[in-house]
C-alpha cells in the first residue's frame, strides 16, 4: 500500500474471503476481521507477509488502516462505493 503522510503506524486486519454485506450498506457484516499485524512504528514499512494458510476452498481478505499522528485515531479504511465513510475497526493490540 502507499505511505500516508499522517500515519504513525499501519494496522492490517484479516477476515474470511466471504466479506458479506447483506444489508447493502457497503460495510462488511462481520467487521474487518482480526488484527494480524504488530503495531509498526516504521511508516515506510508498507508491506505485510501473512504466514497463515487458509483452509482448502477458502481464502482471506485484508484491510489496511493507519493510526493518525496528530490525533492518535484510526483512519485510512476508506469509503464505501456509495461514498459513505467506513467506521474505524478496533485498534490493534
Amino acid at each position: 500500500w502507499p505511505t500516508v503522510a499522517a500515519a504513525r503506524w499501519y494496522n492490517v486486519y484479516r477476515g474470511n474471503l466471504t466479506f458479506g454485506d447483506s444489508d447493502s450498506d457497503g460495510l462488511p457484516d462481520g467487521g474487518y476481521g482480526a488484527c494480524v499485524s504488530q503495531t509498526d512504528p516504521n511508516i515506510f514499512d508498507t508491506t505485510f507477509t501473512d504466514s497463515t494458510v487458509p483452509d482448502p476452498d477458502a481464502g482471506f481478505v485484508y484491510t489496511v488502516g493507519y493510526t493518525d499522528t496528530d490525533f492518535g485515531e484510526q483512519g485510512g479504511i476508506g469509503v464505501t462505493s456509495a461514498g459513505r465513510q467506513r467506521p474505524s475497526p478496533i485498534v490493534c493490540p
